[in-house]
């Protein structure tokens, strides 16, 4: 930087120098200029210090050296800039007049140091009149403001400006009448031929010093390099503007794509919504699910107290079997009376044959007798006949005894049986006393008859023996006790017939007994193999209850656990959701941003649209003016051309490279936004496929749950329905067994109803034979 900055100051003293020395400046005036150049050493130090700060702040120290002027008939220069290119030698005429398309001048040459450069130096000599001090202020309105400079920074690129640098080898010597020379090839014309109300503002001031010094040739030279300098602005500024319709396109573009976006987005709300709803309903159905479990639990409940009521009716019945069980016992003992009763009959039986046995010896005494007796042997062997008769008949009547003894003892038997059956109530029990009782009053009837014939039997032994002692006297008598013992024996064939229609009635009655023992029995036998099945079938659905409950039980704890699950994944989806949902506002909220970013980039698009169409304008009249002002410049000094043309170049270069500066802020700011707005884009558009992957994940996750807890329902549905099913078989197959068991108690109502009529019966029996 010191080398540099040692290298401007000698080279633009230099240039004061020959600036001097042609403007004639008296040598009076050295020491001034000497004092001027420590002034302009001070300054360029200062300014260099100054435009470093000024890169940072944005400010310039033109109008502060306007300020700090002290002298109006000295010159002063500003230091110069980093960026401006600095030419050391005189430049060329020749080549200054034909301005290459490629050719930029730099404003900022030490040789451009002229009277009417006033907008960069303020201040003016002492020859210039009241006319340029009106021209400078003109200039200075025209110059941008020092709070504007930080933003319209001169930007000079490298790769695009090529500055040229005009060296003293050079240079030409031309002579003024010289054919060939391109700068006497044209007439001269007049200085009244120019029209000051034509020329811009901005050039305004160079058309009256032109006038003024009558240097119309040079002053027409810069204003074709200030032409050329325009038609290249218009260029730069037709590409800028073609850039920013692009950019403008784009941005819309990205406004239909955000404009989408946020379609999508409301779209995937709703379908957000949908599944909100969808979710709400899984709730609804889980509720239904465990309304159902606990309903099944209700009915569970009801099938334990129902076979608690079973439980109790099979008590009941094991009481009555233990009834029926000790009636056994009763009814063996008393088949044991029985026994022990017709153990005593077989004795009285055995009596009587012994009796029988003397009767037949009695018999042969009394043959003996009748052989004695011839005359009575006829009616003694038809009274044999008679005994013999009587004898078979007795046996019959034995037989038929033994018979109605045995079918008695039966009968007694099954009527015990019956009697046992009902030995809770008393009357029974007393008939079975009563009964026995008749049986030993018949067994005592039966002694005190054959004691009866055995008395008789010794008294008709006694009569026979009287008759035979009387034989011998008379055989009258005899006859008289024959008659006698046929009419005993009438007797007795009487009572006989008698015996026999009662052992008769008794068989009757056996007969029913016995059908109505067969009938208890089969009846008996039925009901205890239905209580068998009864219990068995009750000890299965005990199983199948512990197996229900077991199931019921392994159901409730997977839907308790399905449940939590589901909670904990509804939970994990619903902070997801609440999560896509803050993306999504984020979303939304930076997309209201870049719309209002847009809508602040709008007027300043819309600002370099109106000084596109300013400048258009300015051109325009260039044009014009360009058309209606040709004219051949005058040859002078090179010095005082290059002068010219690089003041006059100067404010159009350095409106261009203003211009152009703000126009790559602007683009690079754009650029920046753009970037922006696309890493956005890019975040919304991975987030935006994220939730989508997240939501067709929770989608495949729900319609496997809700496939899951479809078939757990139908499931316990089918659970349900088999269980309602056996419990409906259930209920009837009691129903039926209880009807069955009235029908047992009615029947054996009945039953007892008829051993009680037939214990009647046979009381009234023992009492119409009692009282004969």
């Amino acid at each position: 930087m010191s080398f540099l900055a040692d290298y401007a100051k000698s080279a633009i003293i230099q240039a004061q120098k020959r600036i001097d020395t042609v403007l004639d400046i008296r040598p009076e005036e050295e020491a001034d200029d000497e004092e001027e150049e420590n002034v302009l050493q001070n300054d360029s130090i200062e300014a260099e210090q100054e435009e470093i700060s000024n890169v940072e702040n944005g400010i310039t120290k033109v109008g502060e050296e306007e300020a700090k002027a002290e002298k109006h008939d000295t010159w002063q220069l500003e230091g110069p800039s980093q960026n401006d290119p600095i030419v050391t030698e005189e430049p060329n005429p020749m080549r200054d007049l034909h301005v290459h398309g490629d050719v930029v001048i730099c404003p900022d040459s030490p040789n451009s140091l002229s009277p009417t450069d006033d907008g960069r130096y303020p201040h003016a000599s002492r020859s210039h009149t009241n006319t340029d001090d009106t021209q400078v202020s003109d200039f200075k309105s025209e110059l941008p403001d020092p709070s504007e400079q930080n933003s319209l920074q001169p930007h000079f690129d490298p790769n695009r400006d090529e500055i040229v640098t005009i060296a003293s080898s050079d240079i030409e010597v031309i002579r003024a009448n010289d054919e060939w020379s391109t700068v006497s090839s044209h007439k001269p014309m007049k200085t009244d031929a120019l029209s000051v109300s034509n020329i811009p503002p901005s050039i305004h001031h160079v058309v009256q010093s032109l006038n003024s010094h009558g240097n119309d040739e040079h002053q027409l030279a810069s204003l074709k390099s200030q032409i050329n300098m325009k038609d290249r602005q218009i260029e730069d500024l037709s590409a800028s503007c073609k850039s920013l319709t692009q950019i403008n396109n784009t941005l819309k573009q990205q406004n239909k794509k955000l404009t989408d976006k946020l379609s999508l987005m409301s779209k995937m709300q709703k379908d957000l919504v949908a599944k909100e709803v969808q979710i709400d309903e899984l709730f609804a159905e889980g509720q239904k699910l465990s309304e159902l479990n606990g309903r099944q639990s209700k009915e569970i409940k009801r099938l334990r107290q129902e076979l608690s009521q079973l439980e109790i009716v099979t008590t009941a019945r094991d009481a009555a079997i233990l009834e029926l069980q000790t009636l056994s016992k009763k009814l063996e003992a008393a088949e044991q009376n029985i026994a022990e009763l017709e153990a005593q009959v077989d004795a009285a039986e055995s009596a009587n044959e012994k009796v029988l046995m003397e009767m037949s010896q009695n018999q042969e005494d009394a043959d003996m007798s009748s052989k004695q007796f011839a005359e009575q042997q006829n009616k003694f062997e038809e009274a044999e006949r008679i005994i013999h008769q009587l004898k078979t008949e007795l046996a019959l009547s034995k037989k038929e005894k033994n018979d109605i003894i045995a079918e008695r003892d039966a009968e007694q038997r099954a009527r015990i049986k019956f009697q046992t059956d009902m030995a809770i109530k008393d009357e029974k029990t007393n008939g079975i006393l009563m009964d026995n009782e008749s049986f030993k009053l018949k067994n005592e009837r039966l002694k005190e008859s054959i004691h009866e014939l055995e008395l008789r039997i010794q008294k008709y032994m006694e009569n026979e023996r009287n008759a035979a002692e009387q034989l011998a006297v008379a055989t009258g008598p005899l006859l008289i006790r024959i008659d006698e013992l046929e009419n005993e024996l009438k007797a007795s064939r009487y009572d006989y017939n008698n015996i026999l229609t009662r052992c008769k009635t008794l068989e009757a009655n056996r007969d029913e007994s016995d059908v109505i023992k067969t009938k208890f029995e089969t009846k008996f036998q039925e009901q205890h193999s239905e209580i068998l099945n009864l219990l068995r079938e009750n000890q299965n659905l005990k199983h199948q209850l512990q197996t229900l409950e077991a199931k019921n039980s392994a159901v409730e704890q997977d839907s308790s656990f399905q449940l939590k699950a589901l909670k904990k994944q509804l939970a994990e989806e619903s902070e997801a959701l609440s999560k896509i949902k803050k993306n999504f506002q984020n979303i939304m909220h930076d997309l209201k941003v870049q719309n209002e970013k847009n809508a602040e980039l709008s007027p300043k698009v819309a600002a370099q649209e109106g000084e596109i169409q300013k400048l258009n304008s300015k051109i325009s009249e260039l044009s014009q003016t360009k058309s209606t002002e040709m004219f051949t410049p005058r040859p002078e000094s090179a010095a005082s051309f290059g002068r010219r043309n690089t003041s006059s170049n100067l404010s159009d270069d350095f409106v261009n490279t203003s211009h152009l500066g703000f126009v790559d802020y602007n683009y690079s700011g754009t650029s920046n936004e753009f970037t922006a707005l696309q890493s956005e884009l890019l975040n919304m558009t991975n987030l935006y496929n994220q939730t989508l992957n997240r939501v067709q994940i929770l989608q495949t996750e729900l319609f496997g749950q809700h496939k899951e807890y479809q078939l757990q329902i139908k499931l316990k549905e089918m659970d349900y329905e088999r269980l309602n099913n056996d419990y409906e078989e259930l209920l009837s197959e009691y129903g039926a067994r209880v009807e069955q068991i009235e029908e047992l108690q009615m029947d054996l109502d009945e039953v007892r109803k008829i051993v009680a009529q037939q214990a009647e019966t046979v009381a009234k029996l023992e009492h119409e034979l009692r009282k004969r």
